[in-house]
């Protein structure tokens, strides 16, 4: 193949080899971005293409600390010649096996190259983040510089483990292998969950403050490796999420870092930095949540509120929908002018609810590639509200295209508190790149959660846990990063 004219190119090929069996093709555009090709060939025709995108910084400094801190894979590549000392550090995008066409291949370098260019912004953000850490784009390199780093193409294939692009050539998306410590068994032994398991995950038994701590684990477990946790909270049960705990007597003897750590949190504050945008809601709880489903009235709002959604983000645009509509033997003059007082009343009652969510950290949690809580505190809120803005939040954060688990949901309340139009969007949350945590008092509660990928139930002061086919264990608790706020949490209002 020779040079490829696709987005944020023009593409120079630099080397053609084969690898194993595996045709290889790599290019580079004038940006110093790679452009690594893996081909399956059958009987002489190319079927199918492994991308991967990569990207190098070239860094001063000690990194070290940055190094120990990283959950996502990187390399550190030093070159040492008799004049000079060069460091770099490269990073790669999510590689993809797609069919071999031009625009499969267009599409995909559009995405990844999009995804690798904020995983470098992420990066030399927190390099730079160290006083005596400088770092430049390699576009920025003297001719040595990049001639160090890519002027070798044995040193470019050898930064690749090919094993695990083949995988991803005969097994499509590949799956996590990370690994969550929950605790430790009746001897002594690391009980450990899939990472991937806990975006599918019920707590049972005991008390509800037992329950939110086991739930306070999963979430530092999500968090730790580099993935965003969206928490629902009416008791502030996990507002010490932030803070460091005060206590690792026994990090030692769980295997555990040995300092405590708080974890950033983003608190989103409802009619301030947080609203309902009404063209996520969907008239039937529109109407539920101010019970006006059986008013005379409901069937021309809902009306409106099914044609116009796309237009409609707060109420005052319901009631310019409503002003405008002629009248229809349906639909007489009365109930116009009565449906436009009525949501004129709900606009009076709540002028800072509704609105659109212009925030990309609320609707992208996980573009700067790090482990943060959203957090939603509903503590005082009415109920119709309550219902409102996880619905509306549910709806504007999404899924990342490049990680099938990229944010975890988790809800405070017991999962007979939620409503059903929420319950019954949970179970197909792991499918779509989101995941649930939540817990309730009696498995009987949880009959719309058959094939949760793992259950751990309380029995005083152990855990059982069962995980898909896996035996059933029983552990103690690690202790807590962070402070354990849900054993002293402000009861709901």
């Amino acid at each position: 193949m020779a040079d490829l004219d696709l987005a944020h190119g023009p593409w120079k090929r630099i080397v053609s080899a084969t690898w194993g069996n595996f045709p290889v093709q790599i290019y580079q555009n004038p940006e110093k971005v790679l452009l690594i090709s893996l081909f399956e060939k059958k009987d002489d025709e190319i079927t199918g293409v492994l991308v991967l995108e990569r990207r190098a910084l070239i860094v001063e400094g000690d990194i070290s600390n940055f190094l120990l801190q990283q959950k996502r894979e990187m390399t550190l590549i030093e070159k040492i010649t008799r004049e000079n000392r060069y460091k770099y550090v490269m990073v790669d995008s999510t590689p993809a096996f797609i069919p071999y066409s031009e625009s499969e291949l267009s599409n995909e370098v559009a995405k990844q190259y999009e995804e690798l260019d904020a995983l470098l912004k992420i990066t030399k953000k927190g390099l730079e983040a160290s006083p005596d850490v400088k770092t430049r784009e390699l576009k920025s390199g003297t001719d040595e510089e990049v001639e160090n780093l890519l002027g070798d193409p044995v040193s470019i294939l050898s930064f690749t483990r090919k094993s695990v692009l083949v995988r991803e050539m005969q097994g499509g998306h590949r799956e996590s292998t990370a690994k969550a410590l929950l605790g430790l068994d009746r001897d002594g032994q690391k009980v450990e969950v899939a990472l991937k398991s806990l975006f599918s995950a019920i707590v049972l038994g005991d008390s509800k403050e037992k329950r939110l701590h086991l739930l306070h684990i999963i979430i530092e477990d999500v968090l730790l490796n580099s993935i965003p946790v969206v928490v629902f909270d009416s008791q502030n049960s996990f507002s010490g999420l932030a803070s460091p705990s005060k206590s690792k007597e026994e990090y030692e003897k769980y295997s555990m870092k040995p300092i405590p750590i708080g974890f950033t949190l983003k608190q989103f504050e409802i009619g301030k930095s947080l609203f309902v945008d009404l063209s996520m809601i969907d008239s039937d709880l529109f109407l539920s949540a101010f019970s006006l489903e059986k008013a005379e009235v409901a069937p021309l709002i809902k009306k409106i509120f099914d044609e116009k959604r796309e237009k409609i983000s707060v109420l005052g645009d319901i009631i310019s929908e409503i002003s405008a509509f002629k009248e229809t033997k349906e639909f007489n003059r009365f109930n116009i002018l009565r449906a436009s007082r009525i949501i004129a009343v709900l606009q009076k009652s709540n002028p800072m609810l509704f609105g659109k969510n212009i925030s990309e950290e609320l609707a992208s949690p996980w573009k700067d590639g790090m482990g943060k809580v959203i957090y939603v505190p509903l503590l005082s809120q009415r109920d119709e509200v309550k219902r409102l803005v996880v619905n509306a939040v549910m709806k504007t954060v999404t899924p990342s295209p490049f990680n099938p688990n990229s944010v975890l949901f988790v809800f405070e309340p017991n999962v007979s508190q939620l409503k059903d139009e929420i319950v019954k969007q949970l179970p197909g949350f792991p499918k779509n790149g989101k995941g649930f945590a939540l817990q309730a008092d009696h498995e009987i509660e949880l009959t719309a959660f058959a094939d949760t990928a793992l259950k751990l139930e309380i029995v005083g002061n152990e855990v059982i846990v069962s995980e898909g086919s896996e035996p059933k264990r029983r552990f103690t608790v690690r202790p807590a990063y962070s402070t354990c706020s849900e054993f002293t949490a402000m009861p709901a209002k």
